[in-house]
């Protein structure tokens, strides 16, 4: 009799835990389109981050990533097309966080150059850059699939299936 009450508690302690782990697994994951988040801070401070107003942005043919133009580029003026050498600042955010993980506007850092177009960086950037003209600055929501993915960039602090945010200023186009 003891030994059947033992198992009994200790199946029932497995399935909380199972229940348990189910929802912070599946349930922690952060839709843009949710309610703003808070998070625990170092400090136990709680922050809040505000999700991006979706009508401002428009969503790119055939992919995930959406733009938001915050300044308009240089009129009559080439924008950049795939192949180009672009050379732009950025910074990074994650949106489940609110982390800042890059930017080349830091001290010591230099503006980004790189081949638009082709590949040479993630998918929503190299998407969100293309037609930008110089001097434009952009907004560039990027989901998972087309960022660092389901196992994120952990160096960096972009996690698992991190949801990122890039403003982007076109400084060159050659």
């Amino acid at each position: 009799m003891q030994k059947q009450k033992r198992n009994w508690v200790i199946i029932v302690c497995c399935i909380v835990g199972l229940i348990f782990s189910y929802n912070v697994m599946f349930n922690s994951k952060i839709d843009i389109n949710d309610e703003p988040v808070r998070t625990e801070q170092k400090e136990s401070q709680n922050k809040t981050i505000s999700k991006p107003n979706m009508a401002d942005y428009q969503q790119l043919p055939g992919y995930g990533t959406t733009i938001k133009i915050t300044q308009v580029g240089a009129q009559g003026e080439p924008a950049v097309k795939a192949r180009d050498k672009v050379k732009v600042h950025a910074t990074g955010t994650v949106i489940q966080t609110g982390k800042k993980f890059w930017s080349t506007k830091d001290p010591g850092q230099q503006p980004f150059e790189y081949q638009a177009g082709v590949g040479s960086v993630i998918v929503g950037w190299d998407q969100g850059v293309l037609n930008m003209q110089r001097g434009e600055v952009r907004q560039i929501l990027i989901p998972a699939n087309e960022g660092y993915g389901e196992k994120g960039f952990p160096a960096w602090g972009i996690p698992a299936g991190g949801i990122l945010n890039f403003e982007i200023e076109v400084l060159t186009i050659n």
